[in-house]
């Protein structure tokens, strides 16, 4: 083997455990950057899901007091016609 030839590898095999270590730190960052965008992707999902709830809780609560207003303007309506029946009478 020659000289020039041996002295690159001699220096592949210095840098070697270098380069390993750098790989292994980069694949750590990544899978933690992917752990946290699992997470965050799943929050996003139950934050949509919560909001679908909230806006549904709402939507029903709306046609409850509209019937509620309906029910009471009619048991007004009635209460008026006896208080002018009774007043007649």
């Amino acid at each position: 083997m020659p000289v020039a030839q041996a002295a690159k590898v001699r220096d592949s095999l210095t840098v070697l455990p270098k380069v390993r270590r750098e790989a292994r730190t980069w694949r750590k960052a990544a899978t933690s950057y992917r752990t946290a965008a699992d997470t965050a992707q799943a929050a996003y999902v139950r934050q949509v899901a919560a909001t679908a709830n909230v806006q549904l809780a709402l939507r029903e609560e709306t046609i409850e007091a509209t019937r509620y207003e309906v029910s009471a303007k009619k048991w007004k309506g009635k209460a008026q016609r006896r208080g002018f029946w009774s007043w007649l009478g």
